[in-house]
């Protein structure tokens, strides 16, 4: 979590949507500090009254995005180091069973018990209603969309990207993952969709889409 308090706002990092970078971009541009963890969605009671914001993305692709992602663990994140990763060999356990494991029902919550972020596999609507976000940026407008923070404006730094480990593979989810994936994403992000404003069997952000969206 990224807190100003000469700004007045807090910024949420969603898991897969760009979190670090722009947690990064705000430290470096927007006087922002680090409050607890990374994913912390538990916004202060010193911060009542700011405004609180989010990255969403699309859910097809966050999906996608977790799958395909490479944990950097004890290396320091280096562009130079990352690795080629292909499609990943079939396995016991589909992608469709691994969402399973999150609990489909109810806000497919996983507890990580003795955590500083106990709650983590939250859909991204879960995550804003726990902490009140008010403001979504669309990671699909990124960088663009960070001009519509009222502490930006037209004067926007450059946002330079977290350096991931691990190379997406070409395409889209639908490239890459079955039917029952896609069913299973879809009941598991439902909320997400609606919300949004994400279309089903679509994964991109569609045509004409502001790039933000006030909650």
């Amino acid at each position: 979590m990224i807190i100003s308090h000469e700004h007045k706002y807090v910024f949420v990092g969603i898991p897969r949507n760009a979190s670090k970078s722009v947690s990064q971009w705000l430290v470096k541009n927007c006087k922002g500090k680090w409050h607890g963890a990374h994913h912390q969605w538990k916004v202060p009671d010193e911060c009542k009254g700011y405004l609180v914001f989010a990255i969403v993305r699309n859910p097809y692709e966050r999906t996608a995005s977790g799958k395909f992602g490479l944990h950097w663990g004890n290396e320091k994140p280096d562009p130079m180091k990352r690795v080629s990763s292909q499609k990943p060999p079939p396995s016991d356990e589909s992608l469709s069973e691994q969402i399973r494991k999150a609990e489909l029902t109810g806000n497919a919550t996983m507890i990580n018990e003795g955590t500083t972020v106990p709650e983590v596999g939250m859909n991204q609507s879960h995550f804003i209603k726990k902490a009140g976000v008010s403001l979504v940026l669309y990671y699909e407008r990124l960088p663009e969309c960070l001009a519509d923070l009222p502490f930006v404006g037209d004067n926007r730094p450059d946002l330079s990207r977290f350096p991931e480990k691990g190379i997406r593979p070409a395409g889209t989810f639908f490239d890459h993952f079955t039917d029952e994936d896609e069913q299973v994403t879809w009941a598991y992000a439902s909320e997400d969709f609606q919300t949004l404003g994400y279309k089903r069997y679509d994964a991109s952000l569609p045509e004409g889409s502001a790039n933000s969206l006030r909650l």
